[in-house]
């Protein structure tokens, strides 16, 4: 992978106060070579600057335009714990994809607003509360193996993979089970379509349903998280209709892709290591340090800031209104951080990896992620025989935002 200097019409153009030997043309993802591993395709960043300026259009992330990246964990840990310099306001942008103003909260607030509302929205997803969910997302999980073991093999992620945590997702939001496929287009549209009018129209929709919702329980109360944030306060007020959509919303998001995203990624690191397969299956125990190595070497995040003043981070001039790329799966890859980052190991002690982030951006959710994560290899590995990957699949790793297996071909016998 070339980090040379690119020429002009190459990529997006170089902002004055960007040096030429920091500026790069580089698909971060290798989106441009098919076939391309984007884990090995970010690790390779490390071996060049320690920052810089990316002008590259790739179609993953054209939306952004030019780019500062990040290639140092150490780096990244810094930045993300200065939110009075490296902003998070309005960097997901999708209430004004369709004219509207609302903020994905907390995620799209800085302190001390983030706070705040962090402080509130705590209290969904504390460990208590993940506890007592656990006999329901086990029984989900058990069904939807049990469905499928008897039948030689499955495509994971529609037999498994998205269904399982959509399905626990959706029963948190009070949402009928009959409008799983309907989220999940949605889904798509928002987190892994590189079509504008797609994303515009997921947009659109999600919205319009999600408004609905609200009116719905604003009418007819219920134990979920949907009338959860209508009954929150802030500072003392209720909250105002577009904060319930932005708490939403970012449920939502969160609540549909990035768990089955761990999934896909993770089962198809077994499939492909029968030999990490079968020491799971021997030693069951192993499993929740499993899962914390599988979302260290196959972290699928990716999210950004906004400089708010100008400055030298990291010995690049930043100037106010630059955007900075903050990579997981780049952090995780650091061999400063982690010996032969690219092996797993589910035995690798300590492992502080960083896939919910770092600062006061750390996923909210996480505890449930990794519940969720725990309860999925344990059921399958242990209503299955051993699964490889079915003859002819390649099981190829979508780049993006959120990294992702679209499609997981297994077989067994």
């Amino acid at each position: 992978m070339s980090l040379a200097t690119p020429a002009a019409d190459e990529g997006w153009e170089r902002p004055a106060h960007v040096p030429p030997d920091l500026a790069r043309n580089v698909d971060i993802f290798g989106a441009d070579r098919p076939g391309a591993d984007p884990f090995e395709t970010l690790a390779g960043l490390q071996r060049g600057p320690r920052v810089f300026f990316n002008l590259n259009k790739s179609p993953v992330m054209a939306y952004m335009g030019g780019y500062w990246m990040l290639t140092r964990a150490e780096d990244m840990r810094a930045a993300l714990q200065q939110p009075g310099m490296f902003s998070s306001a309005d960097t997901g942008g999708f209430s004004r994809l369709i004219g509207e103003a609302w903020k994905l909260i907390p995620l799209e607030l800085d302190p001390p607003e983030h706070t705040k509302w962090r402080t509130v929205m705590n209290g969904i997803f504390a460990p208590r509360k993940i506890a007592d969910l656990e006999a329901g997302v086990r029984a989900r999980a058990i069904g939807l193996v049990d469905a499928i073991a008897g039948k030689g093999g499955c495509e994971f992620m529609e037999a498994f993979g998205r269904p399982f945590p959509v399905g626990v997702f959706m029963q948190l939001m009070g949402l009928p089970e009959e409008d799983t496929d309907k989220f999940m287009a949605w889904e798509y549209g928002l987190l892994h379509s590189h079509d504008m009018p797609q994303i515009l129209t997921a947009a659109q929709a999600t919205v319009v349903y999600l408004r609905e919702l609200i009116a719905r329980r604003k009418r007819e109360p219920a134990d979920d998280l949907t009338t959860f944030c209508i009954n929150a306060q802030i500072d003392g007020r209720p909250v105002a209709d577009d904060e319930i959509v932005g708490m939403c919303f970012l449920l939502f998001l969160a609540g549909l892709d990035t768990v089955a995203a761990a999934l896909g990624l993770s089962f198809r690191h077994l499939a492909l290591h029968p030999e990490h397969q079968a020491q799971l299956r021997a030693r069951p125990e192993l499993i929740p340090d499993a899962v914390e190595e599988l979302l260290r070497r196959y972290s699928m995040i990716t999210s950004s800031r906004l400089v708010t003043e100008d400055m030298e981070f990291a010995g690049a001039p930043m100037r106010q209104g630059d955007r900075v790329i903050f990579s997981t799966p780049l952090a995780n890859l650091d061999a400063g951080e982690f010996d032969q980052p690219l092996a797993v190991d589910f035995e690798r002690t300590p492992n502080r990896h960083v896939a919910f982030l770092y600062g006061p951006h750390r996923c909210l959710g996480s505890h449930l992620a990794r519940r969720e994560l725990i309860i999925a290899m344990q059921e399958f590995l242990q209503r299955t025989p051993p699964f490889r990957l079915a003859p002819g699949e390649t099981a190829a790793i979508a780049p993006g935002g959120v990294v992702n297996v679209p499609k997981l071909q297994l077989t067994w016998t």
